[in-house]
C-alpha cells in the first residue's frame, strides 16, 4: 500500500490516533489510512528519537541503548474504528546497549500477550470470551478461533504464573468425567472453591470411586 507524506495541517486524525493509543513521546502516529478494498483502517506507527532516551536494555537493564536499525513491519489487529476492522503497521526499531553490546528488538506498547494483537483488541476479545464460545467470539470479531485460543491461552499462562499458593490451607481432589467415553478430569480446588489445577486424560482405570 503506498503511503503520502501529508503535511502538518492535515494530520489532524493522526494526533487523534496518537492520544487514543497514548503512544507518549517516544512514539508518532505517522499516518492513518483507510483502505476501500478491504475496509480496513491503516494506522502507521513509528518511533521517535525520544524513545531512546527512556529505554532500558532488556538484557542488562541499563538506560545505554542507542537506535541500530528497523525491523520489517509488522501488523496488530487493534479495536473496529466506526465498525470498520483496525490494524497498526510499525516497523519496530532494534536498539543496541553500549554496557553489554546486545542487540534487540523494542516491543511495542500497544502489542498484546498474543502475536498480532493489540493489548486492547486482546481485552474486547476477552470479555466476549467469559460470556460466550470462542467460535462465538469469533464471528463477531471477525477472527478465527485459533488465533483467540492463542490469546486465551497466552493470558491464561501469564495469570498462572502469578497465582498465588501462600493461602491454600486444604485441597480437595476428585475425578468428573468429560465426556462419554469415560475421559475423565482430576480436579483440585481451594477452601474457598475455586479452580486451583486440573489435569486431563485420567484413565477410568485408575479413577477411584466413593
Amino acid at each position: 500500500m503506498k503511503r503520502v507524506k501529508l503535511p502538518g495541517s492535515f494530520m489532524i486524525p493522526e494526533k487523534v490516533f496518537h492520544r487514543i493509543l497514548a503512544l507518549g513521546e517516544g512514539w508518532r502516529v505517522q499516518q492513518v489510512d483507510y483502505v476501500d478494498k478491504e475496509s480496513k483502517v491503516v494506522i502507521c506507527v513509528e518511533d521517535t528519537p525520544a524513545l531512546w532516551a527512556t529505554e532500558a536494555c532488556p538484557h542488562c537493564g541499563r538506560k545505554t541503548v542507542g537506535g541500530y536499525d528497523h525491523a520489517p513491519e509488522r501488523q496488530w489487529r487493534h479495536l473496529n474504528v466506526c465498525q470498520l476492522q483496525s490494524e497498526i503497521v510499525c516497523r519496530l526499531p532494534r536498539g543496541r546497549c553500549q554496557s553489554c553490546e546486545r542487540i534487540y528488538t523494542v516491543r511495542a506498547p500497544w502489542e498484546g500477550r498474543s502475536r498480532g494483537l493489540t493489548q486492547e483488541f486482546e481485552a474486547f476479545a476477552l470479555t466476549l470470551m467469559r460470556e460466550m464460545p470462542v467460535s462465538k467470539a469469533g464471528e463477531i470479531l471477525g477472527e478465527t478461533d485459533q488465533k483467540l485460543w492463542r490469546a486465551l491461552f497466552a493470558h491464561v499462562d501469564a495469570a498462572w504464573s502469578e497465582l498465588s499458593w501462600e493461602n491454600v490451607v486444604w485441597v480437595g481432589a476428585d475425578e468428573m468425567n468429560r465426556k462419554k467415553g469415560h475421559n475423565y478430569l482430576t480436579v483440585f480446588v481451594l477452601l474457598t472453591f475455586h479452580m486451583l489445577f486440573s489435569c486431563e486424560d485420567f484413565h477410568a482405570a485408575n479413577a477411584t470411586t466413593s
